[in-house]
């Protein structure tokens, strides 16, 4: 018997890039084809770790109660000969709410603070001085989970909140 393409298989939902915040409920999709042959089952991954395992279409899976964090979905389609397929990595990112720490007047008046998030996720600071009106500080991608950044603009001012944002 002549042997059968691999089958096909790409993850439908979510999209790239996609922003949830946490505790993040989202609904794994994928589509898998299969040419001269059947589609037996599509296994969903987090990384390396395996949720679940799906025998029918529709190819879905719920992720319930996902943790703030950075996510890396894919499926591997499985068929009838035993052939398999992996799809292109969906990343996909679960927003909390930042913690600034370490509040520190440095020498020439600037201020100083720390910020506690998820490495790689963007960050807006932004600081006011009536709690309604906010102006940028810097927009980054956290290097870390913790994060100093320093506000060069607070030489002459008395007093000044600050926060740190996500946008979905």
């Amino acid at each position: 018997s002549a042997t059968i393409p691999p089958p096909l298989v790409s993850i439908t939902n979510p999209a790239t890039g996609a922003k949830f915040v946490a505790p993040a409920g989202l609904v794994l999709k994928a589509d898998a084809t299969q040419t001269g042959g059947s589609i037996t089952n599509v296994r969903f991954f987090s990384g390396t770790t395996s949720l679940g395992n799906v025998t029918s279409s529709p190819y879905s899976f719920p992720v319930n109660n996902a943790a703030a964090g950075n996510y890396s979905f894919k499926a591997v389609a499985m068929n009838n000969q035993g052939g398999a397929a992996t799809s292109a990595v969906v990343n996909v990112f679960v927003f909390t709410n930042a913690i600034l720490s370490a509040p520190t007047r440095l020498t020439g008046g600037q201020f100083q603070f720390t910020v506690n998030g998820i490495a790689a996720q963007t960050y807006a600071t932004e600081a006011s001085t009536n709690l309604v009106n906010w102006s940028a500080i810097t927009t980054n991608i956290a290097p870390a989970n913790s994060f100093n950044v320093t506000d060069s603009t607070s030489t002459n001012i008395l007093r000044r909140f600050y926060r740190a944002r996500q946008d979905l």
